[in-house]
């Protein structure tokens, strides 16, 4: 078996196959080599991933063309994370889904899961509306700004996030390291709020995608868990920074990736600094193609632009400029990872950032 990365370069040591996790399956209520094969027993399937034997998976298919938030009532204690999702059916199917919320989600299939046109747990809307599982709370901490002026540090998770931007008075907050592959399902991490309260973007959102065959990624279909922008700062006060790229995990025997299918974790832009006279502009979120600019400062005594999001590195770009009388920009986030599990070759991969098969 293979895992295939994208992200940063990294060792990877397996998990030790453990306990079984029982359960019917749900979607309702709140709360915290590939080895997957139907071999493992009577409607289960092991996960190499998670180190786990998931079962009682049902006899029905499932299927899935709505948005649906992340709580559950069937659920998978993690060491180190949060609680996971988790979603079965004896095959599964999910076309142009968005899951959002606090928890991290797994969607698990006895025998086929096919992914159409889009699977999406990203954080692009409004902050505090976070993908499937972002904003994780055992992230890097980040240096608050020194001021109301200092532009705020991008998120890190595999990528580095930037350092927000001093004002013209004040510091910038200072971004955390980059973050190991992690062992469990997990989302990205927030960027930092602007010395003068401008919001950090989310960080994008971690899923999980387990069949005890095959998992199917139709053509020109979309796997996104893209981190959200940051905020422009008010007039004179700083930017806030981008969040991360989230976690996309794919693990069956086979695993089919159309050559049209895209693969994204991109970290978003940090938000502009407010100049003297207007704010500052928010930051721009990361899709494939994206030249990866942050976004103008405010103008008048100028604010400096936020800083870039990821591509075509995992480390997010550096705000531009100095201010000057106006707020800094808020530092990019760093990307997320993409993982791959699977006994089969796979050619190319559309991802972000390059693909990096190891043994």
């Amino acid at each position: 078996m293979r895992w295939l990365l994208v992200g940063a370069v990294a060792c990877y040591s397996p998990a030790t196959l453990s306990s079984s996790v029982d359960g019917a399956t749900g979607m309702d209520g709140s709360g915290s080599g590939s080895d997957a094969s139907v071999d493992a027993g009577p409607g289960c399937v092991d996960s190499f991933f998670l180190g786990t034997q998931i079962c009682n998976l049902g006899s029905d298919d499932f299927e899935s063309g709505a948005n649906i938030d992340d709580n559950c009532s069937r659920t998978i204690a993690q060491s180190g994370g949060d609680a996971l999702c988790v979603i079965t059916g004896n095959n599964v199917t999910l076309t142009n889904l968005s899951v959002h919320g606090t928890r991290p989600v797994a969607f698990v299939a006895l025998h086929t899961l096919i992914v159409d046109t889009l699977l999406n747990v990203s954080s692009p809307g409004a902050q505090g509306d976070a993908g499937a599982g972002g904003n994780f709370a055992g992230c890097g901490l980040l240096g608050s700004p020194g001021g109301v002026k200092g532009g705020g540090a991008g998120g890190s998770f595999a990528g580095s996030g930037a350092d927000g931007v001093p004002g013209s008075t004040d510091q910038g907050g200072t971004a955390a390291v980059h973050e190991p592959i992690p062992m469990f399902v997990r989302g990205g991490c927030p960027g930092g709020a602007g010395g003068g309260g401008a919001a950090g973007g989310d960080g994008g959102g971690g899923v999980y995608l387990l069949a005890g065959e095959t998992i199917l990624v139709t053509a020109s279909a979309q796997i996104l868990a893209n981190g959200q922008s940051g905020s422009g700062g008010s007039v004179s006060q700083g930017g806030g920074g981008g969040g991360t790229g989230g976690l996309i995990v794919l693990e069956a025997p086979s695993v089919s990736l159309d050559a049209s299918v895209m693969l994204e974790a991109f970290g978003a832009g940090g938000g502009g600094g407010g100049g003297d006279v207007t704010g500052g502009f928010p930051g721009k979120g990361c899709r494939a193609g994206d030249p990866g600019t942050g976004n103008l400062g405010g103008s008048g005594a100028a604010g400096t632009d936020g800083g870039g999001c990821s591509p075509p590195d995992v480390d997010a770009k550096p705000p531009v400029g100095q201010a000057d009388g106006g707020g800094g920009g808020g530092g990019g986030g760093g990307a997320g990872y993409i993982l791959v599990h699977t006994a089969t070759p796979l050619g190319p991969v559309n991802g972000f950032p390059a693909p990096i098969q190891i043994p």
